[in-house]
């Protein structure tokens, strides 16, 4: 077996005296290998995960884990092995909704420990996923929730808390307490709004006990990490530029957004060439990022000189993991295009230590999960993140805005 971490050692021995807890690691401290480490031969285990990610855990069990059976179960008329195994499964594969019955796709009883990937993924109380794995949580003895993003709000809380048996209370109930719930108007509808957050000492008092939590400055001697603003001398429609902006008045604004941020991203695409190339002069490989596919495409074309290789939602498990070997060992790979969603969790590429961000995320913890792609155990280099803006468009004074969103994460947590 790999050797561990101090942080990952002290983790371990955290979760024998609380077989419920969310690893909140910041990205890149290797919560996976906590994970398979805690693992013993006697356990029969459901690790459930994001599909890209499975191959990633059955390579990490073999490094940090016993000998074992590890069965991955890629479509819902598998079977469920009997014996004490290792089962893999995605969030999509747990269950189904017909005729308004959300029913699940296996018998998960027999499990006596679970360990949720990503477990930010079950922060929607309607989602069929949400709904599945946290009724299989509050039925399993050892529970390990894994995130490096616990929220950006109260409300992404909740269902981790039901999930570890914290609370019981209804999500209105908690919204009313923890989320400063109240009644607005949107679209010509009245519904309830549970994006503030409110009580957080009382909240955090409640959690604490829970949850594992370390950031790299704790832990670990890496490198810095920058991130810088890259404005481009572009047109913009002044249509889009409103007085006053935030992430919640966003909808009120623009009913065409999707299209808006897809013109943009196409708009960019010659001066992010350029501005690449121009990094490549100086710069060994670089991990380029975007969210549209045309855009990736465009991209992989006019920086073939570079050999690129990308990776977005059209790829296979096999094809992402290749993908990622190459960059890694291919000294010839200079270049790793990866989709904001697909390339932002579960992998590493500390091969690159400059990231340039072509189209954003105006999520805070999804901008900082696809820099630390880079910025995780095995980087020996400063991490420079550039993210590529147009000069005064509302995606530039978004991503400002998006760059000074972390108080509540320190705050609760």
């Amino acid at each position: 077996m790999a050797t561990l971490y101090k942080h990952q050692l002290e983790a371990i021995e955290f979760h024998q005296s609380h077989p419920k807890f969310l690893l909140a690691l910041e990205q890149g401290l290797g919560k996976t290998a906590i994970a398979c480490s805690t693992i013993t031969p006697q356990d029969h285990t459901l690790i459930i995960c994001p599909a890209t990610l499975k191959l990633n855990w059955e390579r990490e069990l073999k490094l940090f884990s016993f000998p074992h059976n590890i069965v991955v179960i890629k479509k819902s008329s598998d079977v469920l092995p009997i014996i004490p195994s290792t089962v893999i499964i995605n969030y999509e594969l747990l269950g189904r909704k017909k005729n308004k019955v959300i029913s699940p796709n296996f018998d998960f009883s027999p499990f006596n420990r679970v360990i949720l990937d990503e477990s930010h993924y079950i922060k929607n109380p309607t989602a069929i996923r949400s709904l599945i794995a946290t009724k299989i949580c509050i039925n399993t003895d050892k529970v390990l929730l894994l995130t490096g993003t616990p929220l950006e709000r109260h409300r992404d809380l909740y269902m981790q808390m039901r999930a570890l048996g914290i609370i019981t209370s209804t999500f209105h109930e908690f919204g009313l307490e923890y989320c400063g719930a109240h009644i607005v108007k949107k679209f010509n509808r009245t519904i309830w709004d549970y994006d503030s957050s409110t009580n957080a000492p009382k909240l955090k008092s409640l959690i604490s006990p829970f949850i594992f939590r370390k950031l790299k400055s704790e832990v670990l001697d890496l490198p810095e990490k920058i991130i810088k603003i890259i404005d481009l001398d572009l047109p913009i429609e002044q249509k889009f530029i409103p007085q006053q902006i935030t992430e919640e008045n966003i909808p009120e604004y623009f009913s065409n957004m999707a299209s808006y941020l897809r013109e943009e991203g196409i708009k960019k695409i010659n001066q992010a060439v350029q501005h690449i190339q121009m990094r490549l002069e100086s710069i060994r490989k670089i991990f380029v990022v975007a969210r549209h596919l045309e855009v990736i495409d465009a991209l992989k074309i006019q920086l073939k000189e570079f050999k690129p290789v990308k990776l977005d939602g059209r790829d296979s498990i096999v094809q992402k993991q290749f993908a990622i070997d190459q960059f890694q060992n291919n000294s010839d790979i200079r270049v790793f295009i990866g989709q904001i969603q697909a390339a932002g969790v579960g992998i590493t590429l500390t091969q690159a230590s400059h990231v340039i961000i072509v189209e954003a995320d105006w999520s805070y913890s999804a901008l900082m999960q696809v820099i630390d792609r880079c910025h995780r155990i095995g980087q020996k280099n400063k991490v420079i993140a550039e993210i590529l803006t147009i000069a005064k468009s509302l995606d530039s004074i978004m991503i400002n805005t998006v760059l000074n969103k972390k108080q509540n994460i320190e705050r609760i947590l």
